[in-house]
């Protein structure tokens, strides 16, 4: 796995009020963020760097889990919020073990939320599998009726030699 660093500003208020997130050079506005890609089998380093004077993180600065919108918080298993952060400057680690969108919230000691998705790519195939679980399941029940069936006649066999002795 290599790490993808995901550098993105905040800024809030200006002439058009509401949260800009600022990623790769592209300003996007408030309620227009896109969902951020961490590309298969990559670890997603998020840094949110608020450059409002005034504003800061929240004390429980994050929420974020799969399907609809976290509580505040709540912090999904694939991410590590354990790195340094400090009141303007939030950094986590996305471990992108599952193929899927996460939702989060950012939260603001202004009251004020941001809310973007992250498009993880998943990780990690089973060595020497295929990922497909179906088959594999289907394959073991096959052996198992194989060896029903042998056993069946197997018993038959030894029935119909005591009934006729």
């Amino acid at each position: 796995m290599t790490d993808q660093n995901v550098d993105l500003t905040l800024i809030t208020g200006g002439t058009s009020p509401g949260w800009h997130m600022s990623w790769n050079g592209t300003d996007y506005g408030p309620g227009n963020y896109p969902p951020i890609p961490v590309a298969y089998n990559d670890t997603g380093v998020f840094t949110y760097t608020i450059k409002t004077a005034g504003v800061e993180f929240d004390k429980s600065p994050i929420g974020i889990d799969k399907g609809g919108k976290p509580a505040k918080g709540h912090v999904n298993g694939q991410i590590d919020v354990s790195k340094q952060s400090t009141s303007t400057k939030l950094v986590f680690t996305d471990k992108n073990k599952d193929k899927g969108d996460l939702n989060y919230v950012l939260y603001f000691n202004n009251k004020t939320t941001l809310d973007p998705i992250i498009q993880n790519g998943g990780c990690c195939q089973a060595a020497g599998g295929t990922g497909n679980m179906v088959t594999l399941e289907y394959t073991t029940l096959a052996i198992y009726l194989a060896i029903a069936f042998v056993l069946g006649i197997v018993a038959g066999a030894i029935v119909r030699r005591m009934r006729s002795a």
